[in-house]
């Protein structure tokens, strides 16, 4: 038996703004649960079309599940080897971005009680380098969660050589299946 990693990446916030800038609160823990129950067939619950965003490159779908209504999700679907897993998939939405390194903050706090309250059994590690760089790791047999903030402006600006904006950073949720596949 070969030991297969499906990787599902969900770019996640446990709030978003509304109309009038009110905080409206997601149902961050029912997204987690019906993500991480389907990742075993590769989310095909959750398989849009063929996202050409990136180009025409084969495996990439848009997702239909999304943690709240002004999200976009994408699907990847690895079906070739990589590493030494025999396949991967990718489950990704990305609904916090350009936030500041307050509202960073204050959005991972949100979300990860919520991801505590919701996976209360999992063991928990967690990495702070400062807003633009946490990370939450929730971890059980089989699968792991991970929430992470990542300043994408600070990324842009080390590959072009211009100043990051002031407004550039993005939180992330990834769910990981690390099940043995037959």
């Amino acid at each position: 038996m070969h030991d297969m990693l499906v990787r599902v990446t969900v770019f996640a916030c446990v709030t978003c703004f509304a109309a009038g800038g009110a905080r409206a609160q997601t149902d961050l823990c029912g997204f987690i649960k019906k993500v991480v129950a389907d990742r075993s067939a590769e989310f095909t619950k959750f398989k849009g079309d063929q996202d050409t965003t990136m180009g025409n490159v084969p495996g990439f779908y848009h997702g239909s599940l999304t943690p709240t209504p002004l999200t976009t999700c994408t699907l990847q679907v690895w079906r070739k080897p990589v590493g030494k897993a025999a396949e991967r998939s990718a489950y990704a939405c990305d609904i916090a971005v350009n936030m500041s390194d307050d509202e960073a903050e204050t959005r991972y706090a949100d979300s990860a009680a919520q991801i505590r309250a919701c996976l209360p059994n999992w063991t928990f590690s967690k990495t702070v380098k400062g807003a633009a760089h946490m990370r939450l790791m929730a971890t059980e047999p089989g699968a792991v969660v991970s929430l992470d903030t990542y300043d994408t402006g600070a990324i842009e600006a080390s590959v072009y050589g211009t100043p990051p904006p002031p407004a550039s950073v993005t939180l992330s949720l990834t769910i990981e299946d690390t099940a043995p596949r037959p």
